[in-house]
């Protein structure tokens, strides 16, 4: 009984820890992200982009594919924990293929106007209060939701490009897109695994199959995105992918009425490709919108809706 409070303390100081860890990896991986972006802009030939742009959506699903089997290893035989280090040598080795790269890519000036650090702060925490304030089982979730709307909304609209909210053409149009696409996608994407589990008893060898299909998927959506983007309008391609986007979510709900399996796995496969073209477009987009040399600012934008629609 006396341990118990002091291992209480510890389970609450290694929470903290891992907060702050999370924290600065979320700081790192956002300078990084549109770093990286840029150097894709300008550092790729004209024709050449959308396909160094699908091999860098490529590294969000392509993980998925090797890391649970990897992760289950490591569990099963030296211990979970050591997950956590075996990404600092691949950090290296990455840092010295292409840091050298990145060094000759000159940089420019931009005559934009800094905004200032306080309003994507305050977008950061509004999106955490209303999130948290909906995922509350008392009467206090709709007070400390509107508290979070009442934060996020003046801050989203400064953060933001402007047009964003009324869909003008060129870079609001390609945000809000981007916002409402992700939004649809990684809430069907996370609830999955519950709706085949919980909902229609489906076993986890099942719903991890679902997972296992969206990113192969995806990842075949963006190739061949690199190489419809020569021939296919930007915005017909933006457009028909939305819309099977939105028939794959909605096939991938149907074992809730009794439809069958394949058919959600089928229709859940259609939402990844699609979502796979999506995303690469949109960044071309949002790239051919700034002037040369200053293209982190747009892409960076772009990407500030992509987390957003993560956060519930």
């Amino acid at each position: 009984q006396l341990a118990r409070p002091r291992r209480g303390r510890r389970v609450v100081a290694g929470g903290r820890h891992a907060g702050r860890g999370r924290a600065g990896q979320g700081v790192g991986w956002r300078r990084t992200l549109p770093v990286g972006l840029r150097g894709q802009s300008t550092g790729s030939p004209g024709a050449g982009r959308s396909r160094v742009r699908a091999l860098l959506s490529a590294k969000w699903r392509n993980p998925g594919l090797v890391g649970p089997g990897i992760g289950s290893v490591l569990a099963s035989t030296i211990g979970w924990r050591w997950a956590f280090f075996l990404l600092l040598p691949l950090i290296g080795v990455a840092m010295v293929m292409v840091v050298p790269g990145l060094a000759r890519i000159p940089g420019t000036a931009s005559s934009s106007p800094t905004l200032p650090h306080r309003w994507p702060l305050l977008l950061a925490v509004g999106t955490g209060i209303l999130v948290t304030g909906l995922t509350m089982n008392s009467w206090l979730a709709l007070p400390v939701a509107a508290a979070g709307a009442a934060i996020l909304i003046p801050a989203a609209l400064r953060v933001m490009p402007p047009g964003t909210f009324s869909a003008r053409p060129s870079l609001g149009a390609a945000v809000l897109i981007g916002l409402l696409t992700n939004l649809g996608f990684f809430i069907g994407f996370f609830f999955l695994s519950l709706l085949l589990t919980r909902a229609v008893g489906r076993s986890l060898f099942e719903a991890g199959a679902a997972v296992t299909i969206v990113n192969v998927t995806w990842t075949v959506g963006a190739w061949w995105q690199t190489r419809a983007i020569m021939r296919i309008d930007k915005g017909r391609l933006i457009g028909w992918s939305s819309l099977l986007l939105g028939l794959g979510l909605l096939g991938s709900a149907s074992p809730l009425v009794g439809g069958p399996l394949p058919l959600a796995y089928l229709a859940w496969g259609v939402a990844g490709a699609a979502m796979g073209v999506a995303f690469n477009t949109l960044s071309l987009v949002a790239a051919e919108t700034a002037p040369a040399g200053v293209e982190t600012g747009p892409l960076a934008t772009l990407q500030t809706p992509n987390r957003l629609a993560l956060c519930p």
